[in-house]
């Protein structure tokens, strides 16, 4: 069978593998998506994994926040762990001194299929870097208070969160 970019080695194609990241380094190679194994760790198999996820609001936009392992909170920021947008509320201020504690934070950028941009601010989704099936692929999956690995079709437009290997 022809390898039409869907399935095979080309089902890898990775933004950060593949193309140069101009704020990033800007070498292709220095970035990469995570894989499945790695999204499997930090959403569920990580010591205290449950604790350390949950939807978020920050500066006005939706969205899911991860923590890092060793995550201490800050005695003048709020934390419940898997609850809706409306619990976890961050201004940018509060943001930038969790970010700079190791927090990630994954926009609920919504999704396109063809033409059809939907679920911004309703959900998100995030590409895997591990192929699914010929037709799938692998993603993170979140509304406001779940958030889940599945497969979607490879049509869809979603968001990739890219990671460089220190």
């Amino acid at each position: 069978m022809q390898d039409d970019g869907l399935y095979g080695t080309s089902a890898y194609y990775d933004w950060g593998v593949y193309n140069a990241i101009s704020n990033g380094g800007n070498q292709a190679g220095s970035w990469r998506s995570l894989t499945k194994a790695e999204w499997e760790y930090l959403l569920n198999t990580r010591k205290n994994a449950q604790f350390l996820r949950s939807s978020a609001t920050v500066n006005g936009v939706y969205g899911y926040v991860l923590l890092p392992d060793n995550f201490k909170k800050p005695s003048d920021i709020t934390w419940s762990h898997q609850t809706d947008w409306t619990t976890n509320t961050y201004s940018a201020e509060q943001w930038s001194a969790l970010e700079a504690l190791g927090a990630v934070f994954l926009p609920a950028a919504g999704y396109r299929n063809g033409s059809d941009v939907s679920g911004v601010q309703v959900g998100g989704g995030y590409w895997f870097g591990t192929e699914s099936s010929r037709s799938g692929a692998n993603v993170l999956n979140f509304r406001s208070v779940e958030a889940n690995m599945t497969t979607f079709t490879r049509n869809y437009g979603i968001s990739v969160r890219l990671v460089r290997d220190l």
